[in-house]
């Protein structure tokens, strides 16, 4: 009896420990609203869990990690997009916004390309786009593309170790893709900080009364065989005084727990 006590308290504190300490856990679609948006095989929208599967997968690792989304484009026509969706009141503003996160990179491709962080932005030009035939677009008229290859600290992205990425106003900079015009704007190599979006001549004004109504972790369009993995997405809609962290990981860890401990209640039960 004695050894079952002691082993049910380390089964427990091991329990404990795999926990993710003031993290919310999303281990699966649908966990904390992360869901498929914009996900596309070979240029076509995937609806199907079986074809999402094939794009974005809860995986164990890589190395260094408990757990990750894997995000798989293997042509330029293929798309992986994890977001969430706020479309009733919202996230917040731009002006206040700030997030880190960490990528992996394990493409047989060189350069730049690697995961990227994404806002859908609700303005005033809402509802004036028009529909769109890709999934999770019509929830704003506005997205801002933060590319870690199009930073400071880029050029060509490494592969094979994780990268976090720290964002604030004026760390990092985002481009712009407005379904108004259906065109991009301010290309990667022309980018801009958030300050600068919301103080932009064009742009500013619709933005600082806009509302992130989407935040999106993916793979885009144009890279063809792009692996890349996310995780640990810390992001902030008021300027940091309040911050949710989100970590992907896997189920593994909670089931071994569970195995354990009921294992442990069946040699109670033989030891009675």
């Amino acid at each position: 009896m004695k050894f079952y006590t002691t082993s049910f308290v380390t089964a427990a504190l091991v329990c404990g420990m795999t926990a993710s300490a003031g993290a919310v856990d999303v281990m699966t679609f649908g966990d904390a609203g992360w869901v498929s948006t914009d996900t596309r095989v070979a240029g076509v929208n995937a609806t199907t869990q079986p074809d999402i599967d094939t794009r974005i997968q809860f995986v164990a690792g890589p190395v260094g990690s408990d757990g990750s989304v894997k995000l798989i484009a293997p042509t330029g026509s293929d798309k992986a997009t994890l977001a969430m969706t706020n479309t009733t009141t919202g996230y917040g503003s731009l002006a206040n916004f700030e997030a880190s996160y960490r990528w992996f990179k394990d493409s047989p491709i060189g350069g730049a390309p690697a995961p990227a962080l994404k806002l859908g932005i609700q303005t005033s030009d809402y509802g004036s786009t028009g529909s769109s035939s890709r999934i999770g677009e019509n929830d704003w008229d506005k997205v801002l593309i933060y590319e870690p290859y199009d930073n400071p600290n880029a050029g060509s992205t490494p592969d094979g170790v994780w990268v976090t990425q720290a964002i604030t106003s004026t760390s990092g900079d985002w481009w712009m893709f407005d379904r108004t015009t259906l065109t991009g704007v301010n290309l990667p190599h022309n980018s801009l900080t958030l300050a600068q979006w919301l103080s932009d001549a064009t742009y500013g004004a619709k933005l600082t009364a806009g509302t992130i109504v989407q935040v999106q972790l993916g793979v885009g369009s144009g890279n063809t065989n792009m692996v890349g993995y996310v995780d640990w997405l810390d992001v902030s809609f008021d300027g940091g005084s309040s911050t949710t962290t989100y970590n992907f990981t896997v189920p593994e860890p909670a089931s071994m727990c569970l195995l354990g401990l009921g294992g442990l209640a069946l040699l109670k039960r033989q030891n009675h």
